[in-house]
């Protein structure tokens, strides 16, 4: 759970509501939310966009780094560019093996490396169980 969560009890909705503090602050804000409030509604979704860009920029630079970029603080971003395409992918629900075809064109059409395929297969799981 992010540190930065809280958990709150509303017995007035029979809820008890952990997320972040826009969220869980009240009651007020979590029926917004549960309304669709757009204000509130992309607040959320802004954040879990970030969250999972966060994520998925790590698993890439520690468990994938088909170019060993890792150790080198110039190459931090390398693979930045293809986070967004990699981000839209997940939020359409995609098998492990489509994340997996994703990040092989990468390695090999778009970074023109010889790619380890179970190491890139172990990346799209991990990637798929983090988000």
């Amino acid at each position: 759970m992010p540190e930065d969560w809280i958990c709150n009890l509303f017995p007035e909705q029979g809820a008890v509501v952990i997320g972040p503090s826009f969220v869980a602050k009240d009651a007020e804000s979590y029926s917004r939310l549960v309304e669709r409030d757009p204000d509130i509604t992309t607040q959320f979704w802004d954040r879990v966009r970030a969250r999972r860009r966060k994520v998925v920029r790590t698993i890439l630079l520690t468990d994938w780094d088909p170019i060993g970029t890792r150790a080198e603080p110039e190459g931090q971003d390398l693979y930045d560019p293809y986070i967004p395409d990699l981000l839209h992918l997940i939020e359409h629900n995609p098998s492990e093996t489509d994340v997996f075809n994703y990040l092989w064109e990468v390695v090999n059409d778009k970074l023109g490396v010889i790619g380890d395929r179970a190491k890139t297969s172990l990346t799209a799981g991990r990637i798929l169980a983090a988000v």
